[in-house]
């Protein structure tokens, strides 16, 4: 009798091997750079996977390589962790949530890379080297910003030879999806101006083995985390089940064109008047028809004035003609002088009136 009840207690005690979301999971996810708490059905990148994220397949060697990738939620936090081997490079995180993001990132200062994404603009960068881990978030509405470790907790851990992980936590109170889809993608990735050795998911082509070569990812990690659509994370649900490897764009159908903002001087001096003017690129082999929304903003995400919202433009392929409204005096939204320094062009556009299918920024200097 004593065996029989031994028995049906051991079957009673829980198990993360088939773990799924719960309203809170802070008592078994800790974000300290180790990943064994993760349940089987939480790896939803990795050798066993429809779309099999395999150790070893990284152009760059087998010690700069992503291995698999986890995650699962609670009511709180959205919770991504990965296995990595970085010896030589380090590992980035993009996350998708809303219009408004990115689509390549060679103009991003210390998170320029040599990669840009098809149809996949992503609203976080998280860049993890040598046990530091750096979060940035954008928007239509707010410019690269960093978040601190108190509102992004994070942790990466890395042995000699490279092998490491690491682990974040997304409040959802900042990145819920109206769709109820978010997407991501991570990637071994070098110093400023490297591409990418290894992504997961894979993308559709096979990336360039040369360190500093351009690489295009093209395949992104879409997870439904509200099923319902009652503006709540899905809660006792398998995160592998609601995960799906999908080509960039499916889940915000993103706009076809591909658009860029360039200023004509990297400074000028308002004192001398002289102004900052920018042209739009249509990197598109076809005329686009978009609504283009063009802000200003400082280096610690400050919006500093609105140039235009969803001015409607004609885009030839190539470099555009000159635009009357696309330059900038120097001057605040609120008629005041800014100080020297560098500022940020945030080009946001959409095919239709209002839509935020794409974004592009480029910095600029103001000599005082």
């Amino acid at each position: 009798m004593k065996r029989a009840l031994l028995a049906v207690a051991l079957l009673s005690i829980p198990t993360i091997a088939a773990a799924t979301t719960a309203p809170d999971l802070s008592a078994r996810v800790v974000i300290d750079g180790a990943t064994d708490e993760y349940a089987a059905d939480e790896w939803v990148l990795d050798a066993t996977s429809p779309r099999p994220e395999r150790p070893g397949d990284s152009q760059w060697g087998r010690d700069n390589d992503v291995h698999r990738v986890a995650l699962t939620w609670d009511s709180t936090f959205l919770y991504i962790a990965v296995d990595c081997a970085t010896y030589d490079s380090g590992l980035m995180v993009w996350i998708e949530y809303a219009p408004g993001g990115i689509s390549r990132l060679d103009g991003l200062g210390d998170f320029r890379r040599q990669i840009s994404f098809s149809r996949f603009a992503p609203n976080y960068i998280v860049w993890a080297d040598r046990g530091d881990v750096f979060v940035a978030r954008v928007s239509a509405s707010q410019a690269l910003q960093l978040r601190s470790e108190d509102e992004i907790p994070r942790a990466f851990s890395r042995n000699a030879s490279g092998e490491g992980a690491l682990e974040i936590a997304v409040p959802w109170s900042e990145s819920f999806p109206a769709g109820g889809v978010l997407r991501l993608i991570a990637a071994v990735t070098g110093v400023t101006g490297t591409g990418t050795g290894d992504s997961a998911p894979d993308p559709s082509v096979a990336l360039p083995a040369g360190r500093t070569d351009q690489a295009t990812l093209d395949q992104v990690l879409a997870v439904t985390v509200d099923a319902g659509g009652n503006r709540k994370p899905d809660i006792g649900v398998a995160p592998a089940g609601a995960a799906t490897v999908e080509p960039g764009g499916a889940a915000l159908a993103r706009s076809s064109a591909k658009v860029e903002l360039v200023p004509t001087e990297k400074t000028f001096a308002p004192e001398l008047s002289q102004s900052a003017e920018f042209v739009l690129v249509n990197n598109s082999t076809d005329p686009v028809r978009v609504y283009v929304s063009a802000r200003v903003y400082a280096m610690d995400g400050r919006l500093v004035r609105v140039l235009y919202e969803d001015d409607e433009r004609l885009l030839d392929p190539g470099t555009n003609s000159p635009n009357p409204l696309d330059t900038w005096n120097g001057i605040d939204g609120n008629g005041e002088p800014v100080a020297g320094g560098i500022y940020v062009f945030n080009l946001v556009w959409g095919e239709e009136r209002g839509a935020r299918e794409g974004s592009f920024n480029a910095s600029v200097g103001v000599v005082r």
